[in-house]
């Protein structure tokens, strides 16, 4: 991906430029961006071609995606035709947190909520003990919101779901008591 992003013709995404950022992989996840430019497509698309020609790794095209934006119909059909990838809009998951184009509203957030929930719920069935319940709220749930929080602003309404949750865990030993009085 360097060599074609250091081409003069490769057109970064107007965010990503001033950072020289034209792609992020993890593992066998791989995001990239530019800007929706036929010339920088074919770049990408070329690299992509020489790293499988190098690795005997493709792209498989039944799970890659592309987000388009910002520009006319036909400039946006004429980059999904030269990648072969199918079209998704924002948010996406990338590395299981939703990747957008915006901040993160609360919407976003349900999948972080409804994990830390099943958590919640498996663990009601089992009759813990006050520092029980704190140790896994501690390693097991501020685990999972430490990790989104690294990345995003979490909203307030989130922040304050998350704390009723682990409040309402803690003190009763259920996941929608009331701390006793």
């Amino acid at each position: 991906m360097h060599v074609h992003s250091m081409a003069r013709d490769f057109k970064s995404h107007l965010h990503c430029k001033p950072l020289r950022l034209t792609h992020l992989m993890f593992a066998d996840d791989l995001v990239m961006f530019c800007k929706a430019d036929p010339p920088t497509i074919r770049h990408i698309m070329s690299t992509l071609t020489t790293f499988y020609e190098c690795a005997g790794l493709r792209a498989n095209l039944s799970k890659s995606q592309m987000v388009v934006g910002g520009c006319n119909p036909q400039l946006q059909e004429q980059c999904l035709y030269l990648t072969g990838f199918a079209e998704t809009y924002f948010p996406l998951n990338y590395l299981g947190v939703p990747i957008t184009a915006s901040r993160l509203i609360k919407v976003e957030c349900s999948n972080l909520l409804e994990k830390i929930l099943m958590k919640v719920r498996i663990w009601t069935t089992k009759h813990l003990f006050f520092a029980g319940r704190a140790l896994l709220i501690n390693t097991t749930v501020f685990g999972m919101i430490n990790y989104w929080a690294s990345i995003f602003i979490l909203p307030n309404s989130v922040i304050e779901s998350l704390t009723q949750i682990c409040r309402n865990f803690l003190w009763g030993g259920q996941k929608n008591t009331r701390r006793p009085l």
